[in-house]
Parts: structure tokens; sequence; C-alpha cells
């Protein structure tokens, strides 16, 4: 029996060992699981979104619409985004990400499938709203989800990992949808969403046992009704203003404003807020959410304005522009992974501040000497993607980390509203230009550099006094 002790005790222990070993395994499979999930969710929002308006000239050919009112099918698209996204962050949190992720692909799918099936620009516009909604479930949920199931690697480096597929959409869609414009015609552009639709609803499906819920978050359908309200009307009022008459812009402006107005009011009364209360009193919070939105402009500006500028002055085909601006979305996809890192090193706060610090001079740069050189505009715009890839994992991170696991859903959607509110309110300044005089844009596209400029400069501005007021911020990292 002695004899037998030591080889019970070292059976013992190789059993142990085999246990953590298959607990590590399938560690790394949810993780994997959850990366490939929430990065599938967020890719397909922002390819289809390139694809759409690559798509929009052969689209009214097919439909026999003009310009305007295929246009529609864009801006209803990205405005139910804006205005559900955050009711949608929510209901993550109660329901469980990953169950709100899967619900996302779904519904997305079904959507690009009736798009793809339309025969009329009505059931397209109808099928494009109901598909916005499918997005805005996977852009509340994507980021939570990355957050709440993953273990096996620090948080930072998997939302850098979810930071590149976001800097992809931008960077594929025009291309995909160039792609298969020209060989398959316009139905592909919505069923090439299926394959990926199924891949994520399947790995959300494997994932649900780990969903994390939490049945005591309340979701009021009277303040939620109304932030849909309001959002939906000041955001279809800023990206298509200029095609209304000043009745309909003033009938949007006062529901819009009435529905904010009454979700305020609700939400600064209620015992369970939507948006929880501690997170918008910390100073920092704000400071990271603002520069979110000011992002939000520049970026609106920056992919807005090139082609036109390289269109009118130095006569480039649509080919050539799109290599041009091709080098933002670049410079997003190959720093985002290593932004991960270097937070883990040097902490969000840096970090966001040197990716500002980044962007910021780019736009300076253009704002001063209107880069009248053509060959200066590839290495400028690869900078300003360059420093948003910095500041994107960082600024992630410390949102997810200022709140708790029940509350992942909500601030990650909050972030993705205030981009996409950043997004309406620079393209309302870019469309103000558009809708110029060819001989009044030159004057006035200095201008709107400088605006691009000053929102910027005020975002990184409130990072810097919040590392100054809060040293742990400088140098805060997210495990």
């Amino acid at each position: 029996m002695n004899c037998a002790r030591p080889w019970l005790f070292y059976a013992d222990r190789m059993e142990l060992a085999h246990t953590v070993s298959q607990e590590r395994q399938q560690f790394v499979q949810h993780d994997r699981l959850a990366l490939f999930a929430g990065s599938a969710g967020i890719f397909l929002s922002t390819l289809d979104s390139g694809i759409m308006n690559v798509a929009l000239p052969s689209l009214c050919t097919a439909f026999s619409c003009d310009f305007h009112a295929i246009t529609l099918a864009v801006t209803l698209y990205m405005a139910t985004i804006g205005s559900t996204i955050v009711f949608f962050g929510r209901l993550a949190d109660r329901l469980g990400q990953v169950v709100l992720l899967g619900a996302g692909f779904f519904l997305f799918g079904v959507a690009s499938a009736g798009c793809a099936l339309s025969t009329a620009l009505i059931p397209l516009v109808a099928w494009r709203a109901l598909q916005g909604i499918g997005a805005a479930m996977m852009q509340g949920s994507a980021a939570a989800a990355i957050t709440t199931i993953v273990r096996g690697m620090p948080i930072p480096i998997a939302l850098g990992i979810f930071g590149t597929f976001l800097g992809l959409g931008p960077v594929l869609g025009p291309t995909v949808g160039g792609v298969l414009l020209s060989t398959v015609g316009w139905p592909w552009i919505f069923w090439i969403n299926l394959p990926i639709c199924a891949a994520g609803a399947y790995c959300t499906f494997r994932l649900g046992a780990y969903a994390r819920r939490d049945r005591t978050i309340a979701i009021s359908p009277l303040r939620n009704v109304s932030l849909m309200i309001g959002a939906i009307c000041l955001l279809f009022l800023m990206q298509s203003w200029s095609s209304h008459e000043w009745r309909m812009s003033s009938l949007l402006a006062t529901v819009g404003a009435s529905g904010l107005a009454v979700f305020v009011r609700l939400e600064t009364r209620a015992v369970k807020p939507l948006i929880p209360r501690a997170f918008l009193r910390s100073a920092r919070n704000v400071a990271t959410l603002w520069i979110v939105f000011c992002y939000g402009v520049a970026f609106a500006i920056l992919f807005l304005l090139p082609p036109l500028f390289f269109g009118e002055r130095y006569h480039l085909a649509p080919w050539q522009i799109g290599c041009i601006c091709f080098c933002a979305p670049l410079g997003i996809a190959f720093t985002s992974r290593i932004a991960g890192d270097l937070t883990l090193r040097f902490g969000t706060g840096r970090m966001m501040i040197l990716g500002s610090i980044f962007s910021t001079g780019a736009l300076l740069f253009i704002a001063i000497t209107h880069a009248t050189v053509l060959w200066i505009w590839p290495p400028l715009l690869l900078l300003f993607g360059t420093g948003y890839g910095i500041y994107q994992t960082p600024n992630l991170s410390s949102l997810m980390q200022a709140v708790t696991k029940s509350e992942q859903g909500i601030a990650g959607a909050i972030q993705r509203m205030l981009l996409n509110l950043g997004n309406s309110v620079g393209g309302a300044i870019a469309a103000l230009l558009l809708g110029l005089q060819a001989s009044e844009r030159q004057s006035s596209l200095s201008i709107t550099w400088w605006f691009a400029v000053l929102f910027l400069s005020t975002g990184l501005a409130g990072l810097l006094l919040c590392c100054r007021r809060d040293t742990n911020f400088v140098s805060e990292n997210t495990r």
C-alpha cells in the first residue's frame, strides 16, 4: 500500500493537469467563437454601408427612380441604427449579449434576403429599415459579447482584434460592392451577407449557455419609445436636411426635440435609469465619450470631402480616388491590433491621447496648407487612420472597464450611438458644402477642415484635462 501511494499521488496530479488542460482548451475555443461572432457583427454593419454607397447608381437604374429617392435606403438604415442602438444595448444586458447578437444575425440575414428579392423601391426601403434594426442589435451587443465571454486573453487585445474588423468594413465595402456590381449584379450585395450571418448565428448558438443575463434590468417602453422617436427624427433631419422643405425640417426638429425632452424628464425621475447615472457622473467617462462624438464628425468630413476635392481639382478617375481614400481605413485595420498590446503596457489614457494627437495633426496640416499637392494626401490619410486605430482600442476598453458586467451592452451601445451621431453632424456640415456652387466650394473647403480640427481638438483637450486631474487615468489599463 505504501508503495502504491506515490503512484496514486502522481496519477491524481496527472488527472488534475489533464482537467486543467481541457478547461484551457475550452476557454480558447469560447474566446475564438466570441471574437468571431462579435467581429463579424460589427464587420457586417460597416461593410453594408460602404457597399450601398457604391450601389446607389445601379439601384437607380434597376428601380427607375431618381437619386434622391434611392438615398432614402441609406438614410433610413443609418437613422434606424442610431435611434434603436441604446435600447438594444440595454436589452442585451437583460437577455444576454450573445443572445441578442444571434438575433441580430438572424434578422440581418432575413432582411438582406428581402432586399435582394425586392422588385420595387418601397419594399427595398422597408427591408433596409429592418436591416438597420438587425445592425443595431449587432452593434449594441458585439463588443459586450467579447468583454463578457473572453477569458483566455487580456480584454484590450481582444478589442484590438475587434477594432481591426471594424476598420476592414469601410475598406472592403466599396471594393466588394464594385466587384459584385460589375460581375453578378446588385442583388448579390445583399446575398453576400447570408453566409456571414449563418456563421455568426452558429457561433452565438454555441455560446448561448455562457450568456450573461440580468433579469433585474428594467426596460421602460415609454422611455425607449421617446428616445427612439427623438433620435430618429433628428438623425433623419441631419442626414438629409438639404432635401427637406423648411416645413418638414421644422416638423422633424420639433418632434425630435420633444421626444428627447420627454426621455430626459422620465430618465431623471426613474429609479433604474436606462443609462447608468454613475457612468455619466464621471468626468473621465464624459471626456472619453465626447471624443467619440468628435471623431465621428471628423470621420464624416474626411470621407465625404476628399472624393469631391480630388474629382474637381485633379480630375481623377473613381478608382484612383478610391485608392487614395483607402489609406485611412487601412491605417485603422493595421494599428487596432497593435494598440491592444500597447494599451496593456502604457495605459488607456496615454494611448487615447497619442492617437488623438496623430489624427488632429493630420487634419491640422490639411487645414493650414490646404494639401494642394496630390502626393501628400495618402500619408496624411494614413496618419489619420493610424491615430484612430491607436485611439479606438483603449477608448472602448476604458468605457467597458467603467461599468459592471451587467452594463457592458449599454456602454458599447452608447459609444456606437455617439459615433453615429457625430457622423450625422459631420455629414450635415459636408452636405452644406456640397450644396454650394463649384466656385464657392474652394473658399468654404478650408472652413470645413477647420471645423473638423476644432471638434477633434476639443476632444483631445478634454482627455488632457482629465489626465491632469486624474493621474490614474494616464496609466490605467484593462486586463
